[in-house]
């Protein structure tokens, strides 16, 4: 299966052309959730509402759109949707898992450089988080996505936040099962602690990965029996009118204004340049007191005439240096 996945997953480079009908997407995902299987998945489930109609016509997302790669780990993929009366390009902006392997430095890093490239677009529709259908309770991947993301875009982003649960196991999958099974935890984790995201069954979407990756083995000659592919067909049309369900209430969002959230940035950049600079002033400041301090005792205890205490008159200071900011 792997090599037919890695064989469809080959990317173009070709930097998408972001329009104003752009629905733009932050996509975050744990390390091994499988984001470019749930990319894959979505295009497919949104294309092919019935499992017989996607059996011999799978396709992903770098085979029919445009992949823009940012930076390392960075991709950006664009989804043409034309759904009911509405035609826009989805653009999924894949970034790359938490919990880099380099350390808390390089997710920083990576952090910057999504916005990097948020400050190239106008809004931002939603951001969403992708998570295995068995996790129980508030990972520290996504109690560090939510507090980086909301601390360098804005609060009012906690409104625009959605959830993707993914379910691996067609034979107990159903959305609504698999929603209060994981949601009633997540929920206690996360509405325990500001910014109190909001999170319910409307901002919560369940995939089935399984009947995805059957098709790409079915695609290979695996054979399965009357029995199986009956259960890939019901999971696959769940799946897909979770798609529908998604894409719609994503768009009834209201998107953020990503110049704004550049504004703030770039306040922010500024205020910690500050904070550094008088930190190092406040600390010069006080070594030079203190120095000031014990030349002054040193003086008042010393027996000497005022012309044999001329040449402590002085003491060495520690200055300080102007530094102009770029504006």
């Amino acid at each position: 299966m792997w090599g037919v996945l890695k064989n469809l997953m080959k990317v173009v480079l070709v930097e998408p052309d972001v329009t104003e009908d752009d629905v733009n997407v932050l996509l975050f995902g744990n390390s091994g959730t499988g984001n470019s299987t749930v990319i894959n998945s979505i295009w497919n489930y949104f294309k092919y509402p019935i499992f017989r109609a996607a059996r011999g016509n799978i396709e992903t997302v770098t085979h029919d759109s445009e992949v823009y790669s940012v930076d390392e780990g960075l991709k950006v993929y664009k989804l043409p949707i034309k759904m009911d009366l509405k035609t826009f390009n989805l653009i999924l902006i894949d970034t790359p898992p938490v919990g880099n392997p380099r350390g808390i430095e390089q997710d920083n890093t990576n952090m910057e450089n999504i916005l990097g490239y948020l400050a190239t677009l106008k809004k931002l529709h939603a951001v969403c988080f992708v998570f295995k259908a068995h996790e129980t309770r508030v990972t520290k991947f996504m109690e560090y996505c939510l507090k980086q993301m909301l601390t360098r875009l804005d609060r009012s982003a906690k409104e625009d936040i959605i959830f993707i649960t993914v379910y691996n196991e067609t034979s107990r999958y159903t959305a609504e099962e698999t929603k209060h099974h994981c949601l009633v935890p997540l929920v206690r984790g996360i509405r325990s602690n500001p910014p109190r995201i909001r999170i319910g069954l409307n901002n919560v979407f369940a995939l089935d990965n399984e009947a995805f990756r059957a098709l790409l083995k079915i695609q290979e000659g695996k054979r399965y029996n009357r029995h199986e592919l009956d259960g890939f067909a019901r999971s696959w049309e769940t799946s897909s009118k979770e798609i529908r369900r998604l894409l719609t209430y994503i768009t009834t969002l209201e998107s953020l204004d990503l110049q704004n959230i550049i504004s703030i940035n770039e306040v922010r950049f500024l205020v910690e340049q500050l904070a550094t600079c008088i930190s190092e002033i406040s600390e010069r400041i006080q070594d030079n007191m203190k120095s000031l301090d014990t030349h002054q005792k040193r003086l008042t205890t010393e027996d000497q005439a005022i012309q044999q205490l001329k040449p402590q008159l002085y003491i060495t200071c520690v200055g300080l240096e102007v530094k102009h900011f770029d504006e």
